[in-house]
C-alpha cells in the first residue's frame, strides 16, 4: 500500500508541475536584451551535441538581429572532455560572424545553478547596475527552459525571458528528466532564499 502510495504523489506531484513546465517550453523571446546567455550542453569527445548546436544556431541568429546585446557563453569541462562548452559556444558565434568583442566566456560551472551564480557575478562586474535594471535572454533547449528560470530568478536576475530550441533526441526522456531536477531546483532555490534572509 506504502508503494501505491508513493506513485500517486509522484503523478500527482508530475501533474501539477507538467503546466509550468510546458509553460516555459515554447518561448521565442525577440525583444531587446542586455545579455543573451547560452547555456551550454555536454560535449561528446569535444564536440558539440543536437541540443547543444540548436542553442548555439538560436543565440547567432539572436545576435546578428540585435547589435547591442552582449553574448555571455556559459559551461565548463565535463566528463573526459579537454574543452569548456562556453568555448565551443564562442567558437561556434565567432564563425558565424558574431564579433568576438561581443561574446563573453564563463568556462567554471558544471550545473545549471552554477552557471547563474557566475553568470551574475560577471553581470554586475561588467554592468554596474543593479541585477533588477538588466534586461537578460536565456537560450537554452524546450525541456530545461523551467528550471534555468527558476535559478535565474533565483540568483538575482529580475527581467529575464527566455529563447527555447525544440529538443530533437530522446524528448521524452529529456522532459520526464525534468521533474526529479526541477525539485532539487525548487529546493535549492528555497535554501538560497532562507539564507539570504
Amino acid at each position: 500500500m506504502t508503494v501505491v502510495k508513493a506513485a500517486a504523489a509522484v503523478i500527482a506531484a508530475g501533474a501539477l508541475y507538467t503546466p509550468f513546465l510546458l509553460k516555459d517550453s515554447a518561448n521565442s523571446f525577440d525583444g531587446e536584451c542586455d545579455y543573451l546567455i547560452i547555456l551550454g550542453y555536454r560535449l561528446k569527445n569535444n564536440r558539440p551535441q543536437s541540443q547543444l548546436i540548436e542553442r548555439m544556431k538560436a543565440a547567432a541568429e539572436y545576435l546578428k538581429n540585435h547589435s547591442s546585446a552582449l553574448a555571455l557563453a556559459s559551461g565548463g569541462i565535463m566528463g573526459d572532455n579537454t574543452v569548456a562548452e562556453a568555448d565551443v559556444i564562442k567558437k561556434y558565434l565567432v564563425e558565424s560572424g558574431i564579433d568576438e568583442s561581443r561574446i563573453i566566456t564563463e568556462t567554471e560551472s558544471k550545473t545549471t545553478f552554477q552557471n547563474f551564480e557566475n553568470l551574475t557575478e560577471i553581470i554586475r562586474r561588467r554592468s554596474g547596475k543593479d541585477l533588477s535594471d538588466v534586461k537578460v535572454c536565456v537560450v537554452t533547449s524546450d525541456c530545461h527552459a523551467h528550471r534555468a528560470l527558476m535559478f535565474a530568478k533565483s540568483a538575482g536576475l529580475k527581467n529575464v525571458n527566455s529563447i527555447t530550441v525544440r529538443t530533437k533526441s530522446k524528448r521524452l526522456r529529456s522532459f520526464l528528466r525534468e521533474y526529479p531536477l526541477a525539485v532539487d531546483a525548487g529546493l535549492r532555490c528555497a535554501v538560497k532564499k532562507i539564507k539570504r534572509g
